[in-house]
This record gives structure tokens, C-alpha cells and sequence, in this order.
């Protein structure tokens, strides 16, 4: 079986800029003439790695002018059964920061891993592990490297590295 995982984030921009941060830095992810990603070949990187990516929350109000996630009021979440439905070979979820894990582990009734660990969990008849990967805001106390090593680790034990 191939090796799938999903990515759950609250904010687009957040996956955009963290993605920007670790993989563009490689000119095969940049179109340099028009400082912006080439979508295609980034989606084309994640394809082949069976990487899909999505929010937790599919509708939300922001209750102050600011990036925070403790001023989110969630209106909607992910349908996950049928997000699961739609891919049949997924074996992993990781949630970018703690709102995010908060959100998926009260959907599915679980625990919430640690940051950077995963538990398995059940989805539907499937075995899921389910990871808590640390946000991929810049304004999350962190280093770029540090952040970066957290996600190969668990990159690495799905076998996406």
C-alpha cells in the first residue's frame, strides 16, 4: 500500500509561508521571474508523495484583527469521514499547531498526541496515526530548522523521505 498523509491547518497562508520557508528555497519550487511558487511543480512534489493538504476548520470568524488562533470562532469543520472517503490510502494525519489538533481529536474523539509524536487512532475502519506537528506560523516561538527537523522526522516515519 502506498503511503498517504493529510495535512490539517487552519490557515492556508501558514502551510504557504512554511512551505515557502523549507521547500522553495530550492529553485525547482520558485518561478524566480515572477517572485511566486509554481504551483504546478509544487503540486506535482506533493503527488508523488501522497500528501494531500487541508483545514480542520472549513469555516471560521475571526473574533479580533489578528492571526491568533484563540480568537477563531469555528462555524464549520472538516467532514473527516468523507475527507477520509475521498482518500482510500491515506495512514496519516498531522495537524499544524495546537487549535488544529484540538479541532481533529474532538471530530474523531481522541486524545491529543504530543507535539511532534503521533497516536494511532480510529477513522471509519481504519487505523490512522495521528500527529501533532508544531505551527507553521512565523510567529510561533521556533526556529525555521528546528521546525523543519520535526516535520522530516515524521516525513521519515511514514516513508515520505
Amino acid at each position: 500500500m502506498v503511503n498517504g498523509i493529510f495535512l490539517s491547518e487552519f490557515s492556508k497562508r501558514h502551510v504557504e509561508n512554511f512551505w515557502a520557508s523549507i521547500l522553495l528555497k530550492s529553485a525547482a519550487f520558485c518561478n524566480r521571474r515572477e517572485k511566486a511558487f509554481d504551483k504546478d511543480k509544487l503540486i506535482e512534489f506533493l503527488s508523488a508523495r501522497r500528501i494531500a493538504l487541508y483545514d480542520t476548520a472549513v469555516s471560521v470568524v475571526r473574533l479580533k484583527d489578528n492571526a491568533s488562533d484563540a480568537f477563531l470562532d469555528i462555524k464549520e469543520t472538516v467532514d473527516i469521514d468523507s475527507a477520509m472517503e475521498q482518500l482510500p490510502e491515506c495512514t496519516a494525519i498531522a495537524t499544524t499547531g495546537k487549535k488544529a489538533c484540538q479541532v481533529l481529536a474532538s471530530i474523531i474523539n481522541a486524545k491529543e498526541p504530543p507535539m511532534g509524536e503521533s497516536t494511532q487512532v480510529r477513522i471509519g475502519k481504519r487505523r490512522i496515526n495521528f500527529y501533532r506537528m508544531v505551527s507553521t506560523s512565523r510567529a510561533y516561538p521556533m526556529t525555521l530548522q528546528k521546525k523543519a527537523d520535526i516535520y522530516a522526522n515524521m516525513l521519515r516515519k511514514e516513508d515520505l523521505l
